[in-house]
C-alpha cells in the first residue's frame, strides 16, 4: 500500500507571463522501484526564466509512512558546490549531484523509500522566487530472505512411521527451506561428506528422501552457486509479487533493455570484440537461469513498459517456458492478456542473436536488423525488447501491439512468477 503524503507548500511568486517562470523540463517519472544496493536516479531538469539566474537548489525527502512529518532537507547545491546534509538521519548515505538538478543515490537502502523533491531558488532581476518540482516516489525492495536464515537453509526431518511393506526401515524426509522467493533454484543436501541432490519440491521446500541408514551424520543444505535465490522482488500491486529478471545483479543482461544513454558506435574494434565476448557469456548465463526457473514448474511472464511521455502498459503471458541450449533456448509464451496486447504470439521461437541466426526469416538476421539485440524473433515480428535505446522504429525498443506502431519505448521490465 502506498501511503498518502502531506502536500508540501512552498511560496511561489506570481509571474506575469509563462516565459518569466522556471520550467521543469523533466518530471514525467513519478515512481521508481529499486532493489536494495542498486542505484536510483532522479533526472530533474529545468530551464531558467528570461533574465533569471539560479541561486541554489535544495533536495527534500519525506520518508514512507511519515504522514505527519515535514519533508527533510537532505542536500543543497550552492555556488556550484553540492553539500549533502550529513546531520539529517533520514538522508541517504551516498548522494551525488547530476545535471542539471538531478540527484543520484548509490546503494539504496530500505529506509530510503519515500518521496523526493527538488526546490530551485531563482532570482529574476530583483525578485527571488522558489519553484518546487514534481515529487518522485522511490520504493526500495529487499532481497527475499529465507525463512530459516540468511546464508544457510535449516534442515528439518520427519520420520515416516508407516513403513513400506518392502522396507525394514522408516523413511527420513529432509526439508530445506522454506523459500519466500518465487521459483525454486536447485539445492543439494550433504550428509557427512556425501552430496545428494534434492528429489522433489513442494510448497517452497526441497524434499530429499533417505532411508534410515543415512540418518547418521551432519546435514547441511546449500544452494547452487548459479541459482537466482537472492533475486530481489518488486511488487506490481499489493497482492501479487513478481521476481525481477532483468536487473544487473541477476546477470540476465540479455533481457536488459532499460539504458539511460546511447552506447558509442565508434569504439575501437578490440573494445567491440571484448564487449561481444562478454555479452555472449552473460547471454548464455541468463538464458540458462531462465530455462532452469521456467522448466521446474509452470511460470507466467509479465512485461511492463513505459514510453517517453510517461504512459505505461503491460501484458501477462499465462504460460512462459524457456527451453535449454539443445533447443536454442526457444520460448513458449502462452495466452496473453493486458492493455499492451500480444506482439509475440504463442509459437515456440528460438532465440536469435547477432552471431546466431535462429529466426524464421529466409534472408537476413533479425537481431542485426532490429538494433543488434537478441530476442525470440519470428520473421522478424512485432516485438523487440533488446534493441538500441532511443533507436528509430524497429531498431529501437518497441512493442507494436501497444499503439499499433513501432514507436520507441523508454523502459521495459520482464518479470516471472509461478502460476497460481
Amino acid at each position: 500500500m502506498v501511503a498518502r503524503f502531506l502536500l508540501i507548500c512552498f511560496f511561489l511568486a506570481a509571474a506575469t507571463a509563462a516565459q518569466d517562470e522556471l520550467q521543469w523540463t523533466a518530471g514525467k517519472v513519478q515512481n521508481l522501484s529499486k532493489c536494495v544496493g542498486m542505484e536510483a536516479r532522479f533526472p530533474w531538469n529545468y530551464s531558467l526564466p528570461d533574465g533569471g539566474h539560479l541561486v541554489d537548489l535544495q533536495w527534500y525527502f519525506q520518508p514512507e509512512g511519515a504522514v505527519e512529518e515535514k519533508p527533510k532537507i537532505i542536500a543543497i547545491q550552492s555556488a556550484g558546490t553540492f553539500i549533502p546534509n550529513v546531520h539529517e538521519p533520514f538522508a541517504p548515505h551516498s548522494m551525488t549531484f547530476i545535471e542539471n538538478a538531478g540527484l543520484k543515490i548509490d546503494n539504496v537502502a530500505l529506509n530510503n523509500s519515500g518521496r523526493y523533491y527538488v526546490k530551485a531558488d531563482v532570482r529574476v532581476h530583483e525578485t527571488a522566487t522558489s519553484y518546487i518540482s514534481t515529487g518522485v516516489f522511490l520504493e526500495v525492495h529487499d532481497g527475499p530472505a529465507l525463512v530459516s536464515g540468511e546464508d544457510r537453509l535449516k534442515v528439518s526431518y520427519e520420520v515416516n512411521t508407516s513403513s513400506d511393506a518392502n522396507k525394514n526401515d522408516s523413511e527420513v524426509i529432509l526439508k530445506c527451506g522454506q523459500f519466500q522467493t518465487r521459483g525454486h533454484p536447485p539445492a543439494s543436501v550433504t550428509p557427512s561428506k556425501d552430496t545428494l541432490n534434492s528429489t522433489s519440491f513442494e510448497d517452497g521446500y526441497f524434499i530429499l528422501s533417505l532411508d534410515s541408514s543415512a540418518k547418521a551424520g551432519n546435514y547441511t543444505c546449500s544452494l547452487d552457486s548459479h541459482s537466482s535465490h537472492n533475486t530481489c522482488q518488486t511488487k506490481t500491486d499489493i497482492k501479487q509479487g513478481w521476481a525481477m529478471v532483468d536487473e544487473d545483479h541477476t546477470e540476465l543482461s540479455v533481457m536488459r533493455s532499460h539504458f539511460e544513454t546511447f552506447q558509442s558506435q565508434v569504439n575501437q574494434q578490440l573494445q567491440a570484440l571484448l564487449r561481444r565476448v562478454e555479452d555472449l557469456e552473460q547471454r548464455v548465463k541468463g538464458l540458462d537461469t531462465m530455462h532452469r526457473l521456467t522448466t521446474q514448474r509452470d511460470m507466467s511472464l509479465r512485461i511492463d513498459m513505459q514510453d517517453f511521455e510517461g504512459h505505461s502498459a503491460y501484458v501477462v503471458y499465462r504460460k512462459f517456458l524457456v527451453r535449454g541450449p539443445s533447443y536454442s533456448y526457444s520460448a513458449h509464451f502462452g495466452h496473453a492478456s493486458g492493455p499492451a496486447g500480444n506482439s509475440i504470439g504463442t509459437d515456440d521461437y528460438e532465440f536469435t542473436t547477432y552471431d546466431k541466426d535462429n529466426d524464421l526469416k529466409a534472408n537476413g538476421n533479425c537481431a542485426e536488423e532490429y538494433g543488434g539485440g537478441g530476442f525470440w524473433y519470428s520473421v522478424c515480428g512485432y516485438a523487440g525488447l533488446n534493441g538500441r535505446y532511443g533507436g528509430y522504429r524497429y531498431e529501437g525498443i518497441f512493442w507494436y501491439s501497444w499503439k499499433n506502431d513501432f514507436s520507441a519505448i523508454r523502459s521495459v521490465e520482464m518479470k516471472i512468477r509461478p502460476v497460481h
